[in-house]
């Protein structure tokens, strides 16, 4: 394992010697290119990876670990040694993209849903342009303690957490050398726990794809353990501008730079070479981003930004960034766009921003307008429209942008907004969007279509506030999932209109899905009831019968049947999960349970049951009948009443239930034999003198 390299014999006399030093996880990543491997819900391998949601959205890319995808699931990886209550993890953490919002995208586990030393990425945190920044929660908070150092995007920094499951304090550090470096402390809101497990996941919407990349894992028992690889020298990432740039007298000016550094990193500007302080036309003078205020003549110039590096007050390092020469000038100047309106094309029930960027000295004013009319109160560089419908399409909107140094002002180019309906699709055309290979969704699609059908799971199979059923329509079926849905609850055969993009997730494999939150242009409502559609009987083979591809896009999401179904469990109570069953041939299947349908939940398996309906449940190459009903695990076999008509020298045979078969016999004990293509309804005058008949059912 790697050391710091240190400049100093300070420095030396800073790292202490490791004290019963165990590294319990290490892992450089160098697996080959490709997806992580879902194994199931709750299922981890020892020494491995393994996607716990399914989504397949983790991947090895040349070494790292690269995760993408709308709707990330975690990663987890156990540990092969048990951990002390206090416990240290390091890693490389790389942001090809800007980082937007904030999103945890780390953190140990004591399960695979209760998170302790949550890292979070997060971005538009600090004053410099495209940066972001890092911070922690030590539990389930989305509301993390950020360092305040500006972080600059395809730059590794080495990130080192902790968690004491005594104290239930998390800490965080970046590119420190020893533990008494800047970081942040943060408590958890609730109780501690025996952590299990290190996990990684994609912090959903924060980044353009590829997003956050991470290597070099390390957890240990200590700081030292995971204090790996070579110290930082002081590094600026982001200079300055060279300029020329010029502003107006009394108008506003940022300049910003981005620099890192092992331990502590200090910024100081100077101006002319003199280092610069804070007063009336001067802040940030010691921070990364240096604002002149109400701007003179005077502080016309060279600047530069000094970054240097220390840990525990001992120099490590400086570098100065490149000069840049400012102008204050006194004469008027107009504003000028740098970034004008552009036409956008969204769906009804979206949210719409317009927005404009100027270049100006002095105070600059806004007004927004709609085909050439004034929009009241709309005076700000952005323009945001909620839930647009139809009738907004077409229409024109353009700002007009002034100064107070000079008496008139510009006037942006049109923008036009177009207002899309969804597309109204069969549940069968959607799944003709899947990827011809894996039958997974795009990734990111963003899409939306309505579809209409009807609901054919007796409950909810998800949980929290999220809403999850089955729906079908005449040409196919579907999971459909939506998003901060806790109302959102129909009832077996309800017809529902879901407008949702498409999507895979997990076990439940294709689904549409809708979140009015952040996709206000998604939708869900019942709109009446009826039937549910009937079921198809399949084989226990139905996969080398039909083909995945054939399963996949015609069978999947659909209520099928299943016949001659023997439990290998019987007696068992049912909790939820996989159930094995097969038929009388030894072929297998499996059945899947939902622990929160309270219908069949905790009843007992029969040990054989001439039929099993439910919903073809899951994705290539899994598949099971989910069942929400017990009473569609039909385990005695009815009787189906013969009913006979004799008219005209013939005799019709009729009777209520399409899977029975219609035998014939010339003795009463047989043995009897199916008539090719009987069905309700079948006549014949062929008889012999005696001749006997009964139903059959397989």
């Amino acid at each position: 394992m790697k050391k710091f390299v240190l400049l100093t014999s300070a420095l030396l006399s800073l790292i202490t010697t490791r004290l019963q030093a165990q590294v319990i996880l290490q892992d450089s990543f160098n697996y080959a290119n490709g997806v992580t491997t879902f194994v199931s819900s709750n299922a981890f391998s020892t020494g491995l990876w393994t996607n716990y949601s399914g989504a397949n959205d983790s991947t090895i890319n040349n070494g790292r670990l690269e995760v993408i995808g709308s709707r990330a699931g975690d990663i987890f990886r156990p540990f092969t040694n048990t951990p002390a209550s206090l416990l240290f993890a390091s890693f490389i953490v790389n942001a090809t993209n800007v980082v937007n919002g904030s999103n945890y995208f780390a953190h140990f586990s004591s399960a695979p849903t209760v998170f302790k030393g949550r890292v979070f990425a997060v971005g538009n945190a600090g004053g410099a342009p495209n940066s972001w920044r890092l911070g922690i929660t030590a539990g389930s908070s989305s509301n993390p303690q950020t360092i305040p150092l500006d972080l600059a995007t395809n730059v590794d920094y080495r990130v080192v957490i902790s968690y004491d499951t005594n104290t239930f304090t998390g800490t965080l550090w970046i590119d420190p050398v020893v533990n008494t470096d800047p970081n942040k402390v943060t408590i958890d809101i609730t109780t501690g726990a025996y952590i299990q497990y290190f996990s990684f996941r994609q912090p959903t919407s924060a980044t353009t794809a590829p997003g956050l990349r991470v290597d070099d894992l390390y957890v240990g028992n200590s700081f030292a353990d995971v204090a790996v690889g070579t110290a930082k020298p002081a590094t600026i990432y982001y200079q300055p501008p060279a300029g020329p740039t010029t502003n107006f007298v009394g108008g506003n000016l940022t300049l910003s730079c981005v620099a890192g550094g092992a331990g502590a990193v200090t910024f100081q500007w100077q101006h002319a070479g003199t280092n610069l302080v804070d007063d009336a036309n001067t802040t940030g003078s010691t921070s990364n981003v240096l604002v002149l205020v109400s701007a003179v003549a005077t502080q016309s110039g060279n600047y530069r930004c000094i970054a240097t590096s220390t840990t525990n007050s001992v120099l490590f390092g400086s570098v100065t960034s490149i000069v840049s020469q400012v102008v204050i000038s006194a004469v008027p100047v107009p504003p000028t766009f740098i970034t004008q309106p552009v036409s956008k094309t969204v769906y009804t029930n979206d949210t719409v921003v317009f927005s404009t960027s100027v270049s100006s000295p002095g105070n600059v004013s806004y007004q927004w307008k709609s085909n050439n009319v004034d929009i009241v109160g709309e005076v700000g560089p952005t323009l945001t429209i909620n839930n647009v419908t139809a009738g907004y399409s077409g229409s024109q909107y353009r700002v007009g942008v002034t100064n107070d140094v000079v008496p008139n002002g510009i006037l942006s180019s049109n923008a036009v907004l177009t207002v899309l309906n969804p597309a109204a699709v069969s549940i069968a055309f959607v799944r003709t969007l899947v990827d011809p290979a894996t039958f997974q969704a795009p990734n990111g699609s963003t899409t939306p279509y309505a579809i209409t059908g009807t609901v054919t799971t007796f409950t909810n199979i998800t949980t929290g506030n999220t809403s999850s059923y089955y729906l079908q329509d005449a040409t196919a079926g579907i999971n459909i999932f939506a998003s901060n849905a806790g109302t959102f609850r129909p009832q077996q055969g309800d017809i529902v209109t879901f407008v949702g993009v498409v999507s895979s997730f997990g076990a439940s494999g294709l689904e549409l899905a809708a979140n009015t939150v952040i996709q206000p242009y998604t939708s869900y409502s019942v709109t009446g009831s009826g039937p549910l559609p009937a079921s198809r009987t399949i084989p226990f083979t139905v996969t080398n019968t039909y083909g995945y591809a054939y399963v996949a896009t015609n069978l999947a999401g659909s209520r099928v049947t299943l016949t001659n179904v023997f439990f290998v469990t019987p007696g068992a109570t049912i909790a939820g999960g996989a159930v094995a069953v097969t038929n009388a041939s030894g072929q297998a299947f499996n059945l899947s349970f939902f622990a929160l349908d309270l219908d069949t939940t905790g009843q007992i398996l029969p040990t054989f049951a001439t039929s099993v309906t439910g919903v073809l449940y899951g994705n290539h190459p899994n598949y099971s009948v989910a069942v929400t009903k017990f009473s569609d695990i039909v385990a005695v076999v009815p009787q189906i009443p013969l009913d006979v008509s004799f008219s005209g020298g013939n005799l019709t045979f009729s009777w209520s239930d399409a899977s029975w078969s219609l035998q014939s016999a010339p003795i009463v004990t047989g043995p009897y034999t199916t008539i090719p293509g009987a069905a309700t309804g079948f006549m014949t005058n062929t008889l012999s003198d005696q001749m006997y008949f009964r139903l059959f059912h397989p």
